[in-house]
């Protein structure tokens, strides 16, 4: 039986869904999905438990981020194990290992973007060279390269998500 939905469009559904949450779980607000280099399973969430790890079974293997997002966006996982978070609203991306903890944070949250400024992430991708990849609104063209943590961050407009092959 799985909870789907929320508020008073909540049902429950005698279906067997993939990634096995706790108990009463409702499965709802997940905003992106990454997968890293040991096919575990990465579930970012508007709520908490805010990211949730599973296995490629489907059993939940550990959650992290409580009180670290505000409007999660997207996740990535990089080649080299870093997982990638972007927050839209805090116009930050931030990089855990893999069990959460925070290398790094990029960007802060300010009211509109200003010289170096990560502006309203949605997704990114990161490639081996840690070289971030950020779609971004329209705010008068590409916003070209940053080097942000000695990250090379390229920022360009484009609608919403990019993914690395």
């Amino acid at each position: 039986m799985a909870l789907i939905g929320e508020t008073g469009y909540t049902y429950a559904e005698d279906i067997e869904l993939w990634g096995r949450a706790p108990e009463g779980w409702i499965h709802h607000r997940i905003t992106d999905i990454a997968i890293d280099a040991n096919d575990e399973v990465y579930v970012l969430i508007r709520g908490e438990p805010w990211v949730m790890v599973f296995n490629s079974d489907g059993e939940l293997l550990r959650t992290w981020g409580d009180g670290m997002f505000t409007v999660p966006h997207g996740i990535t996982a990089a080649p080299e194990g870093s997982i990638y978070t972007a927050d839209a609203k805090d116009n930050r991306v931030t990089i855990f290992d893999m069990d959460g903890n925070v290398k790094s944070k990029l960007g802060e949250h300010l009211p509109w973007k200003a010289e170096g400024q990560i502006h309203f992430p949605h997704g990114m991708a990161v490639d081996s060279g840690r070289n971030i990849y950020l779609p971004g609104p329209p705010n008068g063209g590409a916003a070209g390269n940053d080097v942000l943590d000695d990250l090379v961050v390229t920022e360009f407009v484009l609608q919403r998500m990019v993914r690395r092959d």
